[in-house]
């Protein structure tokens, strides 16, 4: 991906994966539109997408497509270009990232980050966001669908998603994760960082629990708990700690 967005023309990029499809024939000319109508020009510009898997849509929300709602209750609107302005503390509230499919990024801006980390295998896409929400000065979202995402088949080998089992996931997570802890500008992304390291801790305490191995769950589990303490899981630590005293370990 850096290397397409290395030989781009254009002062904007966009992106789509192979397997994906814009399902929106106007999509790029009311986006065209709205970034030149805006002064400043705009960093990030954000839409929706649907989910199907083996052609059957997901429920949702999963990405972006439930913060116009949230933004219509604390009294937001649309502007003429049918856009929302947007700031970094409106995105980590809402607590979901917008799947690159539908984000088109000032090239700059892309460039100024260092683009997509190459040495993050799963998720890259969301370290992406979080270093470019960071930085960005003007941020708009749109509400529309514009394109639909294929949900990788668990049983083939196809993409990174699938090639990836579950703990080397949970381990890019975290490198994601810790990157916007520590060295997020903005609060509001450190903080959606921790609150993130601390799920994804959580998750592999309880995976590593469900196989039986208590001793390294307890390890993670504590780690969760630094990160997102609270007295239910302070007492499931406890509970691992105690188990691994007994139980199979490692190391």
């Amino acid at each position: 991906m850096n290397f397409g967005a290395s030989k781009a023309a254009n002062p904007y990029i966009c992106f789509l994966d192979d397997d994906d499809s814009w399902t929106d024939d106007g999509y790029l000319a009311r986006a065209e539109k709205a970034i030149t109508n805006r002064f400043p020009s705009p960093d990030l510009v954000f839409s929706n997408q649907s989910a199907f898997f083996h052609d059957r849509k997901k429920d949702g929300p999963i990405w972006l497509e439930g913060l116009a709602e949230k933004l219509e209750n604390a009294g937001r609107s649309l502007d003429a270009d049918g856009l929302y302005k947007i700031d970094a503390d409106d995105l980590t509230r809402y607590g979901r990232f917008c799947h690159l499919n539908t984000m088109i990024v000032r090239r700059a801006l892309y460039e100024s980050v260092g683009g997509m980390d190459e040495g993050i295998r799963w998720e890259c896409d969301h370290d992406l966001y979080l270093r470019l929400i960071d930085v960005a000065q003007s941020m708009w979202l749109s509400p529309v669908i514009v394109s639909r995402h294929n949900i990788p088949d668990p049983a083939a080998a196809s993409s990174m998603t699938t090639m990836l089992n579950e703990t080397q996931r949970r381990l890019y997570q975290l490198s994601v994760f810790n990157k916007a802890s520590l060295y997020a500008e903005r609060p509001a992304i450190r903080a959606y960082g921790r609150r993130h390291l601390g799920y994804t801790l959580k998750r592999i305490a309880s995976t590593l629990a469900q196989a039986g191995d208590y001793r390294t769950a307890a390890f993670y589990a504590w780690q969760a708990m630094g990160a997102l303490p609270t007295v239910k899981w302070f007492v499931y630590a406890n509970y691992l700690t105690i188990r691994s005293m007994g139980g199979k370990g490692i190391g």
